[in-house]
């Protein structure tokens, strides 16, 4: 009995250390500190924020109507949608994204490579609707501030709808 006593209390003993093993303290010296030298950079103007241009495509309403989202513009780097039909309408406009990730919306000029394929009209409040009436491959350039932004447009019809994807 004495021995089964001995065992069960060396087995304790046993986990215990097993669970909290005992380390012993590690003491660093700290590194030697050099004295900072003051250069004339440090008194120069902070870097300023970069920002970039986006283009936001809003998102059909057919997509966005029952699940009470209202208007809903995205930018991701490649939009693709197909609609029924042989055109392909879409509203795009420009946006300023700065590192925050507060968006700002601009008002610039568009222009395309093949006006024949791509019809832009300018709507209200820096909107414009880009109308894909034919397919092909072509560049959708949209400038403001002094930036310009140059959109991938490929277009590929379908016996009964016609697919776009823009590039940004």
């Amino acid at each position: 009995m004495v021995l089964g006593v001995v065992l069960i209390a060396a087995a304790f003993a046993i986990a215990t250390a097993w669970r909290h093993p005992r380390v012993a303290p590690v003491s660093v010296a700290p590194a030697p500190v050099a004295p900072a030298k003051v250069s004339d950079a440090a008194f120069e103007t902070p870097a300023q924020p970069q920002q970039r241009m986006v283009v936001a495509f809003k998102l059909p309403t057919d997509i966005t109507r029952g699940h009470y989202l209202g208007e809903r513009w995205v930018s991701p780097p490649k939009f693709a949608f197909a609609q029924a039909g042989r055109e392909y309408t879409a509203q795009a406009k420009l946006q300023q994204v700065g590192d925050d990730g507060t968006r700002t919306d601009l008002s610039g000029d568009w222009s395309t490579s093949d006006p024949n394929m791509i019809a832009i009209s300018h709507d209200a409040a820096g909107q414009v609707t880009l109308v894909v009436r034919e397919p092909g491959e072509a560049q959708l350039t949209a400038s403001a501030g002094g930036q310009r932004k140059v959109l991938k447009v490929r277009a590929t019809r379908t016996d009964d709808a016609m697919e776009v994807a823009f590039v940004q």
